[in-house]
């Protein structure tokens, strides 16, 4: 089908939607004999190029490849009012029929998280994030951590942990010997990657999300 380019009347943009993510692909003209297996048909309407990438990042991290997430385990996402954070809740609690417990920085923002599916939440900025965690699923602790903070709540989280990002502006290091005695796996997710070294997964997650 031929492609249509539609000119959208521009609205005022939510913290939430903005995207810290600079891409040569979105909103660019395709040039002539651009490869067919990077085009995928989207149903259009305003917002949609913001499925790209948290939604694929959301479907490869916690059930394609990394957390491998099943049906009522409870997964705590941080920086959980961001677009990535919101679209891991979204796919966590209607996809995955998963717990959510939601982190961030403020009230507004865990309002915001609860109001988009999670069924608990947590500001990490008026204390122990471990300790607020631990008295809403008691002393085994949550199943899956997505991580987008890094630092000292990285730390405080450490589960079988997918890592996303650091917007706390702070890369932890993470002792060996915890990994060992806490029985527990971290990963990191950089979904672009897969682009390039595993193109099937990276077409299945975008399919997936679309």
């Amino acid at each position: 089908r031929p492609l249509v380019i539609e000119e959208v009347a521009p609205r005022p943009v939510q913290p939430h939607e903005v995207e810290p993510v600079a891409d040569s692909r979105k909103g660019v003209p395709l040039r002539s004999g651009c490869p067919a297996r990077i085009l995928w048909h989207c149903y259009f309407r305003p917002g949609a190029s913001g499925l790209y990438p948290a939604w694929e990042w959301s479907f490869l991290g916690l059930y394609w490849r990394q957390a491998q997430m099943s049906a009522r385990e409870t997964v705590l996402v941080t920086a959980a009012a961001g677009a990535t954070g919101l679209a891991m809740i979204d796919v966590a609690t209607n996809i995955l029929q998963a717990k959510v417990i939601a982190a961030a920085g403020s009230d507004e923002k865990c309002q915001l998280a609860m109001q988009r599916g999670a069924q608990s939440s947590v500001n990490y900025s008026r204390g122990s994030l471990k300790e607020a965690v631990g008295k809403l699923v008691g002393s085994g602790g949550v199943n899956v951590v997505v991580d987008m903070v890094g630092g000292d709540v990285f730390l405080e989280a450490l589960r079988r942990m997918v890592v996303i990002g650091f917007a706390g502006g702070t890369i932890a290091s993470v002792p060996a010997n915890l990994l060992l005695l806490k029985n527990v796996t971290v990963m990191g997710l950089y979904w672009g990657r897969y682009r390039h070294q595993n193109f099937p997964i990276f077409s299945r997650s975008l399919s997936s999300a679309l």
